[in-house]
């Protein structure tokens, strides 16, 4: 088991919720044409991306086990929130961010078979965001699942939705309030 906290988050590659650049800087040499791919986002419109950009969840997100590659866009460097967009399902997107800025003391173990499954992993190169939900109710509430973040390997780009045991672990912890 391994206690896991977000040190980097540097591979995080969108310039914007706007369509990502296509000369996106990347560890190699140039990109070329053949390290792009492109595809239609029902809401953002059309999106060029490096394929070194891609993270994959070989066993998907809990309810979307289908859907396997992602990427993730910024808003605004100053807006913590960030968008994980599907590749292949142009209408399929979560809002997500770093659990840190939600909840201080937020810690998690891992087991090390589920480390494994993200490739030689350093702990210092696993980056962990929780997916928000905004309730629709009377006023709209943003709540975070702390019970079930996402574990990236930001070297790999291999990734993970894990399940946290316990009841310490909110699927709906308030943003605000």
């Amino acid at each position: 088991m391994q206690n896991v906290v977000n040190e980097r988050q540097d591979f995080i590659h969108s310039k914007g919720l706007k369509k990502p650049e296509s000369n996106l800087s990347d560890k190699g040499a140039g990109v070329g044409d053949r390290d792009i791919i492109k595809f239609n986002s029902t809401s953002f419109g059309d999106i060029e991306i490096s394929k070194s950009k891609i993270i994959t969840f070989a066993g998907g997100l809990f309810g979307f086990s289908h859907i396997q590659r992602f990427i993730i866009m910024e808003y605004e460097k100053e807006i913590p929130f960030m968008c994980l967009h599907a590749v292949d399902e142009p209408d399929i997107a979560f809002i997500i961010m770093n659990p840190l800025l939600i909840k201080t003391d937020y810690n998690i173990v891992i087991k090390e078979s589920e480390i494994s499954d993200l490739g030689n992993a350093d702990k210092k190169d696993l980056v962990v965001f929780v997916i928000l939900t905004i309730a629709n109710d009377k006023s709209p509430q943003f709540t975070a699942n702390l019970r079930a973040p996402l574990i990236i390997n930001s070297i790999t780009m291999k990734g993970k939705q894990v399940a946290m045991e316990g009841e310490s672990f909110s699927i709906r912890h308030p943003l605000f309030g």
